[in-house]
């Protein structure tokens, strides 16, 4: 490591990134928004609490989450809130819907049942399933659960690839190193391949969990393990990139409370996120629109240093790279006449300098 100058941060910095709390928020629950085509988006929420026929839970005495559907225009609610229809939104919380480009397919969470009673594992926690269900061009059908799903561990919070060969989804199934890790599975021909953890690299001894990726290939995902600002932070790792090092975000994108759920559009930078955080908060959890997100895609460089002669430089050579307003990003000495140049952003301007006493 001695010569790699790491040129990013591990936090990004996203100060000039806006983040609203939405108009759509009840006083209850709202979280998890998902895009469904460019126009519409899901999300999960308990905001019928108030209605007295609505079956409350037990932990938090609000009604158990159901999924709604809203029009929107970029990142502005233009239509009626509306529950999904069909054979959804009958079995206690569901959540954390993802759905296919065609959007005729939904993957989606729901708490494990068994004859209308939540299943709970040997230890007596509440177990959670990822379902799919099918569109049939007026509402949802024919849901099945997945096969890799248990009855003595929970899977939960899918979401797609680009190209929609893989599920990514949160699990504590035989293997997890923490309390919940990453997985993903292969999708081919509606069949499913077995799950295999992320590794070590992304997940932590902690809770690892709402996955999302990019159409760039980038994972965002929540940890509440690593060193962020507090309870769940958000965190992000490009999958194409070859160094695969994870990176966190500043305020206002995380905050001290929980930040979870982020999706967004790489074309527009415009998204959403879930947190519970105390500012403009009117729910336990509330989303929020964010607008004026990027995240850079960084390269790596490494640079060999020679002579006029093309000879390899004598002695001990130091490097010292400065953005382009002439302020240092580092300084290391070079070993065996290379240097890396970690996390280059290729839209900036670096300056190089090299130094050695005997040229």
């Amino acid at each position: 490591l001695k010569n790699r100058i790491f040129l990013s941060p591990e936090v990004l910095d996203v100060s000039s990134v806006t983040v609203k709390n939405s108009k759509i928020n009840s006083p209850y629950s709202d979280y998890k928004v998902s895009y469904l085509g460019e126009d519409k988006i899901v999300y999960s929420s308990s905001k019928e609490t108030k209605s007295f026929l609505s079956t409350k839970s037990i932990w938090n005495n609000q009604a158990y989450t159901n999924l709604y559907e809203s029009s929107i225009n970029g990142d502005t609610f233009t239509g009626e809130v509306s529950k999904l229809k069909g054979s959804i939104n009958r079995f206690y919380n569901e959540s954390s819907a993802v759905f296919t480009k065609d959007g005729k397919t939904m993957y989606f969470t729901r708490n494990n049942h068994l004859a209308n009673k939540v299943k709970t594992d040997s230890l007596e926690n509440v177990l959670l399933k990822i379902y799919k269900a099918r569109y049939n061009g007026k509402r949802w059908v024919d849901i099945e659960e997945l096969p890799f799903n248990s009855n003595q561990y929970s899977c939960a919070h899918p979401a797609l690839s680009p190209d929609e060969d893989y599920l990514y989804f949160s699990s504590d199934m035989p293997g997890t190193k923490g309390e919940s890790d990453l997985y993903r599975v292969s999708i081919s021909d509606n069949t499913y391949g077995t799950p295999e953890n992320l590794g070590a690299q992304i997940n932590t001894l902690g809770r690892d969990t709402f996955p999302f990726i990019t159409s760039e290939n980038v994972l965002i995902f929540s940890s509440d393990y690593r060193k962020g600002q507090g309870g769940l932070d958000l965190y992000y790792i490009d999958l194409n990139s070859p160094n695969k090092r994870v990176y966190t975000f500043s305020a206002p994108i995380n905050s001290t409370s929980d930040d979870f759920g982020l999706v967004y559009k790489v074309s527009e930078g415009k998204g959403f996120i879930s947190s519970n955080r105390k500012e403009d908060n009117v729910g336990s959890d509330d989303i929020y629109e964010l607008s004026g997100l990027s995240i850079p895609k960084l390269e790596d460089l490494t640079v060999m240093i020679k002579s006029k002669k093309g000879n390899g430089v004598i002695g001990n050579t130091s490097v010292t790279l400065s953005n382009e307003n002439n302020n240092v990003l580092g300084t290391i000495v070079a070993i065996n006449n290379e240097v890396s140049l970690k996390d280059l952003d290729p839209s900036k301007t670096y300056r190089l300098e090299v130094n050695n006493e005997g040229y």
